[in-house]
C-alpha cells in the first residue's frame, strides 16, 4: 500500500478484521486472546504500547515511532471494539471538533472553568475535565475492581499495580488535586476520603505491617489525571520515599 492509495478507509477495514476475530479461538488469534482477557487487560496493553511510542519519540527515531504507533492504534481499535465504540463514532466526534479551538474544547469539558485556576495562590492548576478516566469510573462508564465505597469516596484496585496491594481512592466530587479539595470540599467529604483510605488499609490487610499513601499534584508531582486520587501501596516493602539528588 502506497501513500497515494492510503486513506481513512483503512481504519474501517482494520476495525472490521478485529470485529471478525474477537470471537475466534484465543489459542489461534491474538485479537481473540485480548478480548478473552477482559477490559482491564486490553487497557493495560494499550497503555504499554502508548509508553513504547513515547519512548521511541523521545529517542527521536521516526521509524520506530511509526512502528510503535501502528501497534498502539491496533490495541486502541481492540479497545474500541470491546467498549462498543465504532470508527464512525470517533469520526463524528472529530468532525464536531473541527475548527474548534483546543483551549475552548478544554474549557467546555471542564464545565467552563479556566485552564489556569488562581485559587491556589497564583499556581497554575490542571483544569477539571469531566471526561477524565476517574470521572468516567464514577459514572459507571468504565468498570473497576471495587475495594470499598461509601457516600464520599470510591476505592478500586489499580490496573497496573506497583506493589502486591495498590489501590486508588478517589472522592466522588469534582476536585482536581489536594489543594482544590481542601479549599472547596466540605468537612464531611474531607473526612470521608481519609476514612476511606483507612478502610482500604483494613480490608486489604496492609494496616498490620504498614503501607504508603501518595497523591501526585501538578507538574513537579507528575500528576496525569485531573481528579484527586490517593494511591495506597502495601503488601511489600515500598522502598525509599524518593531518590536522593546529589
Amino acid at each position: 500500500m502506497t501513500e497515494d492509495t492510503l486513506d481513512g478507509s483503512v481504519i474501517d477495514r482494520l476495525f472490521a478484521v478485529i470485529e471478525d476475530r474477537k470471537t475466534a479461538d484465543p489459542e489461534e488469534s491474538y485479537t481473540a486472546r485480548l478480548h478473552a482477557g477482559g477490559r482491564a487487560g486490553i487497557v493495560r496493553k494499550t497503555g504499554e504500547e502508548a509508553v513504547e511510542t513515547i519512548i521511541a519519540a523521545m529517542a527521536e527515531d521516526a521509524g520506530e515511532v511509526a512502528k510503535e504507533s501502528a501497534d498502539l492504534l491496533y490495541h486502541l481499535f481492540v479497545l474500541w471494539s470491546d467498549a462498543g465504540v465504532r470508527p464512525a463514532d470517533v469520526y463524528a466526534e472529530l468532525e464536531r471538533r473541527e475548527g474548534v479551538s483546543g483551549l475552548e474544547e478544554k474549557r467546555r469539558r471542564s464545565g467552563g472553568r479556566d485552564l489556569h485556576d488562581s485559587s491556589s495562590g497564583g499556581r497554575d492548576r490542571m483544569a477539571y475535565d469531566d471526561e477524565n478516566v476517574f470521572a468516567r469510573v464514577l459514572r459507571g462508564e468504565i468498570p473497576c475492581d471495587k475495594v470499598y465505597e461509601d457516600d464520599h469516596a470510591l476505592a478500586f484496585n489499580d490496573i497496573d499495580p506497583q506493589r502486591p496491594v495498590h489501590v486508588l481512592v478517589i472522592p466522588k466530587g469534582r476536585y482536581v488535586d489536594v489543594g482544590d479539595f481542601v479549599a472547596n470540599a466540605s468537612d464531611a467529604e474531607i473526612a470521608g476520603l481519609f476514612r476511606a483510605v483507612g478502610k482500604v488499609a483494613e480490608k486489604t490487610g496492609v494496616a498490620k505491617d504498614g503501607y504508603r499513601i501518595l497523591s501526585n499534584v501538578g507538574t513537579h508531582g507528575h500528576q496525569e489525571v485531573p481528579h484527586l486520587h490517593v494511591h495506597v501501596f502495601g503488601g511489600a516493602d515500598t522502598g525509599p520515599m524518593i531518590k536522593r539528588q546529589n
